[in-house]
C-alpha cells in the first residue's frame, strides 16, 4: 500500500533537463499570465519616480519567490525517488528493469547530499527526511510485489522473467547494503524485516513450484546484505545484560550497570566466560540481539528440513563464505586476536544444534564400503536383509556395498557443514563451551561425539592420486573453505593484497548475483556476457565486472593440484586437532560430573578411529599423546568392562609400530608397552592385552601382507622389550617374562607372514595355509575364530560365496561351543551339535573345547563374537553369503537355529522378515525342481 503522503492525482512537472525529452512549448498568453503571476509586469505610463519605486517593490518580491522556491526544491535523492514511486506502466517497468542504475544513482545523491550538506557529522536517525524513509518503505514493497508476481508470469513467459527478478532482487540487495553505511541501521533493519516477512509468507503459503524459487531469492538477498564491510558489529557480539527489574529505579538502574561492567569483564579485561542457555539455541531473543546471524542461520534451518539439494548448498554456502570472511578480517587481530575470535563464534554457537537435527542426513563415508573395514563388524541388524531401508550388494571384489534408499546431503555439502562446525569449535573459548556443555543432556552430549566422529571420516588425507579420481581437485568446491581454513591454520598474518583476493573468491563464489549485474540489456543475449569478464578496471566496488568462475572440467596445471593437494592436508591436520581439543573438552566435563561416564566409550572410538585413517606425522604424535592419557585417567574402559576398545586399540598400535617413520614406532612402541604394564598393574597379569595383541596381529597377517612391514615390526618389537628390561619398577615382578612370552608368540606369527607371502600368488595354496594355521590354534579360541575370519574374507575376494559362508558357520559353532560352557540357555543351540544340520564338518569345532577348561579366564572368549549377539551377528552373516551361493536348504537350517532365539526376544520384525524370505526360497526351489523334472 502507497502511504497517503504521496499525492497521485496531483500533475507533477518533469524535469526537462535532458535534450532528448520532448518539453512541452508555452503560447505567448501563458507567458504572460505566469510573469503577471509573478509581479513581473510593470505598468509604461506611470511616473518615473513611481517607476523606479514600484520597480524596486518587483525586484524584492521576485527575490522573495526564488527564496521560497529554493526552500520548496526537493534534493535530487529524494525527487529521484519520488518519482519512481509515483511511476507507472511503462516507465515503472523501465525502472525495474534497470534498477541497478537508477539504485547506483540514488546511492551516490545520497552520499553527495550527506557531504555538502555537512551531515555525516550527525546523528544516522537525522539524516533524511522522514518522507524519504517512507518512500524508501514503498519502493521496497512495490519491488517485493514485483517479484512474487513475475514468478507467476515466468510459467508462461519462459526464463525471461526470472532472469529479471533475480536482477531485480539482487540491485535491490545492493542498495539495502550501502544503505547501512549511510542511513539509520535501525530503520535499514526494519526493510530487511519487511523483506524476510513478506517472503517467508509467501514460502509458507505458496505453491511447491514457487517455493524453491522464492528460497533462492531469499537467499541470494541475504547473501548479499551479509557482506557488508561492518556485519560483525551489526550483529552486536556482546554478551546481554537483563535489567534487575521491568521498572528500573535509579538505584536498580545503577546495579544493572554494575551488573554490567561484572558481567562482561573480569579483572584481566577478558569478557566473561559464562553463557546463557538463550545464546545457544536459535531462540526469537537470540534473533533480536543478533539479528543478520540469526537470519543466516534460521534460513540455514529451514532449508536443510526440505529435500531440495541445490537449495541446501547455497544455503550452507552463505554461512561458509561468511565464516571465510572472518578468517581473513585483519580487524579482528587488533588488540586481544583469540578474545576478538572468541566474541564472534560465540555468534554462531546455535549451529551446533541445527547440524544435530540433520545428523542423519549427513553423508558417512564409513558407510561407502562394509567390506573394507580395518576389521570385520560382524554383528546383528535390526533387519537381516536392509540396515536402515539399506540393501546389501556384493561386488565383483567381494567387498559389501550398502545402497541407502534415505535422502541425504551430498559430501560436498556435508563437508562444507561440517566445516563451519569445526570452525565455530576452533575460535570459541573452551570455558565458554564447557560451561555450556555442562548443561547439555547426554543425547546431546553423543550427538556431538558423532558429529567428531564424522568429521575426521569427512576430512580424511587421501593423497594425489584418490583425489584427482573423485574429483575432489577441481574448480570450485572446497576452494573457498580451504584457504579459508587451511591457511589461516598455517600462516596467521597476510597481506591486505591477498586479503582482499580471497574476500573476492569466498564473497563473489560461484553462484553469486553480483556478476549477474553486468546485463544491462536482457534483449542482448544477456546470458554470455555473465561469465565473460570484461577489460575495465577497478571502478567498481570488489570488481563486479569480473568473475572467478571457471568451468568443473577445465584443464589445471600442475602447480595448482600441488597447491591444492598441500591444503587438503593442512586441512585434514587442522580438523583432526580441532577435534582433539573437543575431545579434551569433553573429558573435562566427564571428571567433574558423574551423570557423563557413558560419553567415555564415544571418545575412545574417536581417537581409535583417527588412528584408522591417514593422519600426519605431527597429527599423530598427538593422537598418542591423547590416548596414553585417556588410558591412564580411565583405565576401566580398557581392562575392567567387556568391550572390545582393547582389542581396537592393540590392532592400531601394532599397525604403527611397523611403520616405517621412527618417531611413530616410537610413539607406538612406548603406547602398546604402558598398555602392558597398566593393565599388569590391576591384575599382576596383562592377560587380555596379550590375548588381543596375539588377534590383532593374526588379523593383520591374514588380512594382507602389505598392511605392515615385518622388518619395522621386529624392530617395534625389540623396543618394546628395551622398555622392559630397564624398568626397574617391576624388575622384581613376572611383568618382564611376560613381555617376553608376548614378543615370542608375536614372532611366531610373523612366520606365518612369510609363508603367507611365499603363497600369494596361488590363492588355493593361501588359503589351505590359512587352514592349517586356523588348525594351530584349537587350544585358542580366539585366535581360531580371528584365522576362520581371515579365510571368509578371502574366499568373499575370489566370490566363492559359498565357502566364506561356511567359514563363518565354523566361527559361529566355534562361539555356541563355548557359549554352551559359559551359561547355558534353552533357547540357545547346545554346541555345534545343534548346527550339524548345516554341515557335519561343524562337529570339528567340538574337539576345541576340550583343551580349554574355564573359558572366560585370562582374558579368553571375551571377545565381542563370544556374546549371544555376536553369535547371531555371524549366523546372519552366513546365512547371506549362502543366499548369494543358493543354497537355500543350508539358509533354512540357519534360521531354523535362529528362530528360537528371535522368540524369545520377542523380535517379530525378524521373524517376520524370515519366513518371507523363507517363502521366496523355497519357491525358488520349487521352480529349479519343475525344470529338472
Amino acid at each position: 500500500l502507497r502511504p497517503s503522503s504521496l499525492y497521485f492525482n496531483r500533475r507533477v512537472p518533469r524535469s526537462t533537463s535532458n535534450p532528448d525529452l520532448p518539453s512541452p512549448s508555452l503560447s505567448p498568453e501563458d507567458e504572460m499570465a505566469l510573469a503577471a503571476a509573478n509581479g513581473g509586469l510593470i505598468s509604461s505610463n506611470v511616473s518615473s519616480g513611481k517607476q523606479s519605486i514600484e520597480s524596486g517593490q518587483g525586484i524584492i518580491k521576485d527575490s522573495a519567490y526564488s527564496s521560497k522556491a529554493a526552500q520548496q526544491r526537493k534534493p535530487l535523492h529524494e525527487e529521484l525517488l519520488f518519482q519512481w514511486v509515483v511511476s507507472s506502466g511503462a516507465t515503472r517497468d523501465f525502472a525495474f528493469g534497470n534498477s541497478w542504475f537508477f539504485f547506483e544513482l540514488l546511492i551516490k545523491t545520497m552520499g553527495h547530499f550527506l557531504h555538502t550538506t555537512n551531515r555525516f557529522s550527525i546523528e544516522r536517525r537525522h539524516r533524511f527526511s522522514y518522507q524519504f524513509c517512507d518512500d524508501i518503505t514503498t519502493l521496497l514493497r512495490l519491488i517485493i510485489r514485483e517479484l512474487l508476481d513475475r514468478q507467476h508470469h515466468t510459467q508462461r513467459n519462459g526464463i525471461d522473467g526470472k532472469l529479471h527478478c533475480t536482477q531485480l532482487n539482487t540491485s535491490l540487495a545492493f542498495f539495502i547494503n550501502d544503505c547501512l553505511s549511510l542511513m539509520d541501521r535501525g530503520f535499514v533493519f526494519s526493510l530487511i524485516k519487511i523483506y524476510c516477512k513478506e517472503f517467508d509468507l509467501e514460502i509458507a503459503h505458496g505453491q511447491p513450484n514457487d517455493t524453491s524459487y522464492y528460497v533462492s531469492l531469499k537467499l541470494d538477498f541475504i547473501r548479499i546484505i551479509c557482506s557488508h564491510e561492518h556485519y560483525v558489529a551489526l550483529n552486536l557480539p556482546l554478551l546481554p545484560c537483563v535489567p534487575p527489574s521491568p521498572s528500573p529505579s535509579i538505584g536498580s538502574m545503577q546495579s544493572f550497570s554494575s551488573n554490567n561492567n561484572n558481567t562482561n569483564t573480569n579483572t584481566n579485561g577478558n569478557y566473561q566466560r559464562t553463557i546463557s542457555i538463550q545464546q545457544t539455541d536459535l531462540t526469537y531473543e537470540y534473533r533480536q540481539e543478533h539479528y543478520l546471524v540469526g537470519i543466516i542461520l534460521h534460513d540455514l534451518q529451514n532449508v536443510l528440513a526440505n529435500n531440495t539439494p541445490w537449495l541446501h548448498s547455497r544455503a550452507i554456502n552463505i554461512l561458509r563464505n561468511v565464516l571465510s570472511y572472518h578468517d581473513f578480517d585483519q580487524r579482528l587481530l587488533i588488540n586481544d586476536e583469540k578474545m576478538n575470535r572468541n566474541r564472534v563464534a560465540r555468534l554462531y554457537l546455535p549451529l551446533l544444534h541445527i547440524i544435530s537435527n540433520n545428523l542423519n542426513k549427513l553423508f558417512d563415508p564409513g558407510n561407502a564400503s562394509y567390506g573394507q573395514l580395518n576389521r570385520p563388524n560382524i554383528t546383528p541388524s535390526d533387519d537381516l536383509f536392509a540396515a536402515n531401508g539399506d540393501e546389501l550388494a556384493i561386488e565383483n571384489d567381494g567387498t559389501l556395498k550398502r545402497i541407502s534408499s534415505m535422502t541425504t546431503f551430498s559430501e560436498e555439502t556435508s563437508r562444507d557443514l561440517l566445516i563451519c562446525l569445526l570452525w565455530v569449535l576452533k575460535n570459541s573459548d573452551s570455558s565458554v563451551l564447557r560451561h555450556w556443555w555442562t548443561h547439555m543432556s547426554r543425547d546431546q552430549l553423543q550427538h556431538l561425539i558423532q558429529l567428531l566422529d564424522l568429521s575426521i571420516a569427512s576430512f580424511e588425507y587421501k593423497g594425489k592420486k584418490q583425489m584427482k579420481r573423485h574429483h575432489r581437485i577441481g574448480a570450485g568446491g572446497h576452494a573457498s573453505v580451504l584457504t579459508a581454513i587451511s591457511t589461516c591454520a598455517s600462516t596467521k598474518k597476510t597481506s591486505m593484497i591477498s586479503v582482499k583476493s580471497q574476500l573476492e573468491k569466498s564473497i563473489i563464489g560461484t553462484e553469486n548475483a553480483r556478476t549477474e549485474m553486468l546485463n544491462r540489456n536482457k534483449q542482448k543475449n544477456p546470458l554470455p556476457s555473465i561469465h565473460e569478464p570484461t577489460k575495465t578496471g577497478n571502478n567498481l566496488r570488489w570488481r563486479k565486472d569480473q568473475t572467478h568462475w571457471r568451468q568443473a572440467n577445465a584443464e589445471r596445471s600442475e602447480e595448482d593440484i600441488a597447491v591444492d593437494v598441500h591444503l587438503e592436508s593442512i586441512l585434514a591436520s587442522e580438523c583432526t586437532m580441532i577435534v582433539l581439543d573437543t575431545i579434551e573438552t569433553i573429558i573435562q566435563i566427564v571428571q567433574t560430573t558423574d551423570c557423563h561416564q557413558i560419553l567415555l566409550p564415544g571418545l575412545l572410538k574417536i581417537l581409535l578411529h583417527a588412528f584408522a585413517l591417514n593422519q600426519s606425522t605431527w597429527t599423530l604424535q598427538n593422537l598418542f599423546s591423547h590416548q596414553r592419557s585417556i588410558v591412564y585417567k580411565f583405565p576401566e574402559l580398557l581392562f575392567e568392562e567387556d568391550t572390545e576398545h582393547c582389542a581396537d586399540l592393540c590392532l592400531r598400535l601394532l599397525k604403527h609400530c611397523s611403520s616405517c617413520l621412527s618417531t611413530i614406532r616410537s610413539h607406538a612402541s612406548a603406547s602398546l608397552y604402558l598398555l602392558m604394564r597398566q593393565n599388569f598393574e590391576i591384575g599382576n597379569n596383562f592377560s587380555r592385552v596379550k590375548m588381543q595383541a596375539t588377534m590383532s596381529l593374526s588379523w593383520l597377517v591374514g588380512q594382507s601382507t602389505s598392511q605392515f612391514n615385518e622388518i619395522f615390526l621386529r624392530k617395534s618389537l625389540r623396543t618394546i622389550l628395551t622398555y622392559a628390561d630397564g624398568d626397574t619398577d617391576l624388575q622384581e615382578s613376572a611383568f618382564p617374562s611376560q613381555v617376553k612370552d608376548l614378543a615370542t608368540n608375536l614372532y611366531m606369527i610373523l612366520c606365518d607372514t612369510a609363508k603367507l607371502r611365499e603363497a600369494k600368488d596361488n590363492p588355493d595354496m593361501e588359503i589351505d595355509l590359512l587352514h592349517r594355521i586356523a588348525n594351530c590354534y584349537q587350544n585358542s579360541p580366539d585366535l581360531r575364530l580371528t584365522w576362520l575370519q581371515n579365510m571368509a574374507q578371502k574366499h568373499l575376494a575370489m566370490n566363492h560365496y559359498a565357502e566364506a559362508g561356511m567359514c563363518l558357520a565354523h566361527a559361529a559353532s566355534l562361539v555356541a561351543e563355548y557359549l554352551r560352557m559359559l551359561e547355558s540357555k534353552p533357547y540357545m543351540p547346545n554346541g555345534c551339535v545343534t548346527l550339524q544340520k548345516i554341515s557335519m564338518n561343524l562337529l570339528e569345532e567340538s574337539a576345541v573345547s576340550d583343551d580349554v577348561v574355564s573359558p572366560g579366564d585370562e582374558g579368553i572368549c571375551t571377545g565381542k563374537y563370544f556374546t549371544e549377539n555376536g553369535f547371531i551377528g555371524l549366523m546372519e552373516q552366513a546365512a547371506v553369503f549362502l543366499t548369494h551361493a543358493h543354497m537355500y536348504e543350508a539358509v533354512n537350517d540357519i534360521y531354523h537355529v535362529l528362530t528360537p532365539i528371535y522368540e524369545a526376544n520377542r523380535d517379530f520384525k525378524k521373524l517376520s522378515q524370515v519366513h518371507s524370505k523363507l517363502h521366496e526360497y523355497f519357491n525358488r526351489i520349487l521352480i529349479q525342481v519343475k525344470k529338472t523334472n
